[in-house]
C-alpha cells in the first residue's frame, strides 16, 4: 500500500432504477434556464424527454433542446453550442445520452465560464487553461461503457488538426451524476457489448496503472467482477432485467472512478489514435486492443497476475489469458477485427508514433517504445 495517496471524486452520484426522476428538482436549485443536451435516440423516444420538460416546467426552469450531437463529437460542434447557450443566457447545463453526448455538455458547462474557443483548451493542440468553474451541470447517461458523469475531461475531434483530444480540468466534473439503470434496457446487444468492453477497460487499465492506488484498486476489482458475470447476461437471456442493467451501471461508474483517479494505459493511447488516424469507434478499438496489450504485459507486471486469476481463476500463461478474452468476447456477441477498418501495415509506424505523444500512454506501468505498440497493433492486425 501507498504511503500517501489521493482521491478526488466532487460530484453528487444518485443511483437507481427510477433516479432519472429526481433531476428536475436537482434542476431547479441551480439555475433558471437550461440547455438540454441529447442524441437522435433520444429525440425520437420522446416519452422520458417529455416527461423531463414537463417536470422542468412544473419547476420553473425554463430551457431549450440543442440538436443531437455525434456519436464523436467535434470541437467546431462544442463552440456553436456555446454560442446558443450565450445568447439565451442558459446558466444550467443538463445532459442525457451516452459518453459523446455527457463530453459535449461538460465541455459547453465549462466554456460558458471561460472565454475562447474549445479547441484552444485541447491538450497538445492548445494553450488555454481551464480557469473558472463552468455553470452548473446535470449528466445522465444512457450506456454502461464511459463513465463520463464522474470523470473531469471531455474528448473532442479537433477539426484543425483531425486528432481527438481531452480539454481536462477538475472544474470539469459534473455537478451531478444521475445514473438511471433502466434508460439503458433499450441498448442493443452489440453496444451493450461494446460499452461495456469500453468500462472493462477503463477498470482493468485504472487496475493496473501505476498511478493506481488501494482505493481505486478496490473500486476496479470489484467493477471487474461485476462485467465479467453480468456483460455476458445482458448480451443475451438477460437483456432487460433490471438487476443486471444496475450492475453494469455501477461498473461503469467505478470505471468512471479509475479513469478520473488512476489512470489509462496503452489500449487507450492506441484506440484514442485509431479513433482519430482511421475514425474507429472507440469501444471497438478498446475491445479490439485490450487483450494484446494484456499479452504484452504479461511476465512484465506482477499485478497481471492478480487480474489473471480474477478472470480466470488462476494465474495462466499468455496464450491462457488471449483464449479467455476470445471465450468471453464469443459469449457476448463481440467480433470486430482491426483488419476491418482498413488498416494497412504501412499506417502502424503513424499510428505508433502518433500515439506516443498521448497522455494515456504516460499511464502505462511497464515501460514502452515505438516497437512495442509497433508490435501490438501487428498481432491485432493478424488476428
Amino acid at each position: 500500500m501507498k504511503e500517501i495517496f489521493q482521491f478526488f471524486q466532487p460530484t453528487t452520484i444518485i443511483f437507481g432504477p427510477g433516479a432519472v426522476s429526481e433531476v428536475t428538482k436537482l434542476a431547479a436549485g441551480l439555475g433558471k434556464k437550461a440547455l438540454v443536451i441529447t442524441s437522435n435516440f433520444w429525440l425520437k423516444e420522446r416519452k422520458v424527454l417529455q416527461k423531463l420538460s414537463k417536470n422542468l416546467v412544473k419547476n420553473k426552469v425554463r430551457h431549450l433542446y440543442y440538436p443531437a450531437v455525434s456519436p464523436e463529437p467535434k470541437a467546431r460542434s462544442v463552440n456553436s453550442a456555446v454560442s446558443l447557450a450565450q445568447s439565451e443566457h442558459v446558466d444550467l447545463v443538463i445532459a442525457i445520452g451516452g459518453g459523446s453526448v455527457l463530453d459535449v455538455g461538460k465541455s459547453i458547462a465549462i466554456l460558458l465560464k471561460n472565454f475562447g474557443r474549445a479547441e484552444r483548451y485541447l491538450e497538445l493542440d492548445g494553450s488555454y487553461k481551464i480557469r473558472n468553474k463552468g455553470v452548473p451541470f446535470i449528466a445522465i447517461p444512457t450506456t454502461t461503457g464511459t463513465g463520463s458523469e464522474v470523470t473531469k475531461n471531455a474528448v473532442l475531434f479537433n477539426n484543425k488538426t483531425k486528432m481527438k483530444r481531452s480539454i481536462r480540468s477538475e472544474f470539469m466534473f459534473p455537478t451531478y451524476a444521475v445514473i438511471d439503470p433502466k434508460l439503458t434496457v433499450s441498448l442493443p446487444q452489440d453496444l451493450t457489448a461494446l460499452t461495456g468492453i469500453d468500462a472493462f477497460t477503463h477498470l482493468i487499465e485504472g487496475y493496473l496503472s501505476k498511478k493506481s492506488n488501494i482505493l481505486t484498486d478496490v473500486f476496479s476489482v470489484y467493477g471487474i467482477n461485476l462485467i465479467k458475470h453480468s456483460l455476458p447476461k445482458a448480451c443475451k437471456d438477460k437483456a432487460k432485467d433490471i438487476d443486471v442493467r444496475s450492475k453494469l451501471s455501477l461498473a461503469s461508474l467505478l470505471g468512471g472512478f479509475a479513469l478520473s483517479n488512476s489512470s489509462m494505459g496503452i489500449c487507450h493511447g492506441l484506440a484514442g489514435t485509431l479513433g482519430s488516424i482511421k475514425s474507429i469507434p472507440h469501444s471497438a478499438a478498446v475491445a479490439i486492443l485490450l487483450p494484446h496489450v494484456l499479452v504484452f504485459m504479461h511476465g512484465k507486471l506482477d499485478k497481471i497476475k492478480i487480474l489473471s486469476k480474477i478472470l480466470m481463476k488462476k494465474s495462466g500463461t499468455k496464450s491462457e489469458l488471449r483464449n479467455w478474452f476470445r471465450t468471453f468476447y464469443k459469449k457476448i456477441g463481440l467480433n470486430h477485427k482491426l483488419v476491418d477498418f482498413d488498416i494497412k501495415p504501412e499506417d502502424l509506424k503513424n499510428i505508433a508514433q502518433s500515439a506516443l505523444k498521448t497522455n494515456s500512454i504516460k499511464g502505462s506501468p511497464v515501460s514502452v517504445k515505438k516497437i512495442d505498440l509497433i508490435n501490438i497493433l501487428k498481432k491485432a492486425l493478424a488476428e
